[in-house]
């Protein structure tokens, strides 16, 4: 049955989050291919892992 006009499914944020997030992923393979330089490559590994470092302890808190 279709959703009633003016309401969103519960589904549909997880589902924009996860096509935000492949869109980055697909844009960071693409940055990768372009063979960035070394320091580059380091700033970005900092953001990533400073980002996983946050969830890991988001989930432990709760």
């Amino acid at each position: 049955m279709p959703t009633p006009k003016g309401v969103v499914p519960s589904s549909l944020p997880k589902a924009q989050a996860r096509h935000r997030r492949n869109i980055a992923v697909r844009r960071l393979c693409h940055w990768l291919d372009s063979d960035p330089s070394p320091e580059d490559r380091r700033y970005v590994a900092t953001i990533l892992l400073d980002g996983i470092e946050d969830t890991d302890t988001a989930g432990a808190t709760r």
